[in-house]
């Protein structure tokens, strides 16, 4: 789920560097079907945002704003008794430089870049931080430190 739509445009696209497939509300012919598939009222206006790496051919993330019931960020965070999800897992090449836009776009970090012990020989660098809907993201750092 999407609460602010531009917010969400900024993290995943300029701060994540994951591309945008659409961006685009459901058009009213096909509304009835998509409510129908994502359980929400009949008739609720429904924008689709789905992101995705640029050398995947189909979606990493989709988020669904609902006009009538996401305003800004969501109403609650997003824990596994709500939406069955808590934390999305994102490999990244730069842990520094991803930290700095993070902080740059004034998003919330959870735990700064720090190694963790995890069964590699130098263990691996992650990074905790809240998305735009208050989801939690735990970002590993996959290139050299």
């Amino acid at each position: 789920m999407c609460g602010d739509l531009d917010e969400s445009r900024w993290f995943y696209g300029e701060t994540l560097g994951l591309e945008l497939a659409l961006d685009a509300e459901v058009e009213p012919d096909l509304r009835e079907l998509v409510c129908e598939l994502t359980g929400v009222p009949a008739g609720t206006r429904i924008h689709m945002l789905p992101f995705k790496d640029a050398d995947e051919p189909s979606g990493k993330y989709l988020l669904l704003h609902y006009f009538s019931a996401s305003t800004g960020r969501l109403r609650h965070r997003m824990q596994p008794g709500l939406l069955g999800l808590s934390l999305y897992s994102h490999r990244i090449d730069n842990l520094d430089s991803l930290s700095e836009r993070l902080a740059a776009g004034g998003a919330e970090l959870t735990m700064a870049a720090r190694r963790v012990p995890d069964g590699a020989p130098a263990g691996t660098r992650r990074l905790l931080a809240r998305g735009p809907s208050d989801e939690l993201f735990e970002f590993i750092e996959t290139g050299p430190a």
